[in-house]
């Protein structure tokens, strides 16, 4: 492996084991439902800087360990955010989490296709 992927690869990995890193630490009260506000930024504002990074860059894989973060808190977000006992303005931020969430995977297959189809 050149140097240069070498330095990509490495530059992917820290970036998805940050993001491993913070969901780790993203825990929600159970009385009110809300998370903790700077958690779920640096969660949330990973995952954008995470699809920048495919972006700016020819790599097109992705920790399958890191697909499951999405995978799970994509559901748990749906769960408590359509959760009666949630209060509302955590309810608004967990959609807006999730929303955010899901533009950043969205973007992330976007560049990947966009540079294959570029290739071909």
């Amino acid at each position: 492996m050149n140097a240069d992927l070498n330095s990509v690869v490495t530059e992917r990995a820290e970036l998805e084991q940050h993001i491993i890193a913070i969901a780790r630490g993203l825990r929600r009260d159970f009385e009110t439902g809300c998370y903790d506000e700077d958690v779920l930024y640096q969660f949330v504002h990973s995952w954008n800087v995470l699809s920048m990074y495919y972006r700016n860059h020819g790599d097109e894989t992705i920790a399958v360990e890191l697909v499951g973060v999405y995978l799970d808190f994509l559901h748990e977000f749906r769960v408590v955010g359509s959760d009666a006992e949630t209060q509302p303005n955590c309810r608004d931020r967990i959609h807006e989490a999730q929303v955010e969430l899901e533009t950043s995977m969205d973007d992330i297959i976007i560049a990947v296709r966009a540079r294959q189809h570029d290739e071909n």
